[in-house]
């Protein structure tokens, strides 16, 4: 008999989801995807074929398109309450999403973690550096070509200001699914209080109340020392690890890509932020009506 997920992490990325991931997997009546971001739902059945820098071998490759592979991550399962999985994209392409879910599991729940976006969109922007998928080194320069990466079919891994459109993606869930179906968390409640948050998830999902060690910290940001090295290190040989660069070559730049990382990063410039919080205002307020949470940290003007 096959087992299908029934609770879905479905973002946004960059606030929190592989900290929920894993923290959620430690629960002895849980079974979380080994693959934390099969996708599955957003792409079922289509050619994922994006054109982005890394796409080929990062996004599209580890896209689960079809049902019989979706299936088999959760072969495993054991008869565990809760089987889920954690896709991000779910958030940003709603509408397909939604509508797959609901046609394929039955009462499904839902766990979004939501944080402000502004900050998303610089961390997410600074992760996509760390990882070598990002050729460009200045945020503001990759937010003004978001336009141009789309019509270029760059994959939503680069989408770091529309990433952050979160109401009309959550109404979309509320709409299909109901509000009880679903529940919303900011990332400082997570980076505050972990240990309240992961217990409202297990009252939220009918678990037995555990422990869980919330003291590892995921996917922390970083910023290369060196540029010239982080370029020739990261795009595309690291990535595409072809000819020359395969084996221990390849294994030498990955090295040489990490070692040249440090967790001091930029800061924003202030004018940036002041544009996106100029952007996201109008979002942050219809957002603030739907989740019943206060938002007004996200919108207080910066000094």
């Amino acid at each position: 008999m096959e087992t299908l997920p029934n609770t879905f992490i479905i973002g946004a990325p960059r606030s929190g989801t592989t900290s929920l991931h894993n923290y959620l997997g430690q629960h002895p009546d849980v079974f979380m995807s080994r693959l934390k971001e099969p996708r599955y739902f957003a792409y079922r059945g289509e050619e994922v074929e994006y054109q982005g820098p890394a796409d080929p071998v990062t996004f599209n490759q580890s896209t689960v398109t079809e049902r019989d592979e979706y299936v088999g991550l959760f072969r495993d399962a054991g008869g565990e309450a809760v089987v889920g999985e954690t896709s991000p994209i779910y958030m940003y392409r709603a509408d397909v999403a939604a509508a797959n879910i609901q046609q394929t599991v039955e009462d499904p729940r839902f766990i979004a973690i939501l944080r402000n976006p502004v900050d998303r969109a610089y961390s997410d922007f600074l992760n996509m550096v760390r990882l070598g998928r990002e050729p460009i080194l200045d945020f503001e320069t990759a937010l003004d070509r978001e336009d141009k990466r789309k019509e270029k079919n760059w994959s939503p891994f680069y989408y770091y200001a529309e990433k952050g459109m979160y109401a009309r993606k959550l109404e979309r869930y509320y709409d299909a699914f109901g509000r009880s179906k679903i529940k919303v968390f900011l990332f400082r409640e997570l980076a505050r209080d972990g240990k309240e948050v992961m217990g409202q998830i297990m009252d939220f999902l009918d678990l037995e109340t555990k422990r869980i060690d919330l003291r590892k910290k995921h996917n922390r940001s970083q910023f290369p020392r060196v540029n010239l090295i982080h370029k020739i290190a990261s795009y595309p040989s690291v990535k595409s690890a072809r000819g020359i660069f395969r084996g221990p070559v390849w294994r030498f730049i990955d090295w040489l890509r990490k070692k040249n990382l440090t967790e001091e990063t930029p800061e924003m410039r202030v004018s940036t932020r002041v544009s996106l919080e100029n952007k996201f205002r109008p979002e942050i307020k219809r957002l603030q009506s739907i989740v019943g949470k206060s938002l007004d940290h996200w919108t207080a003007p910066t000094g």
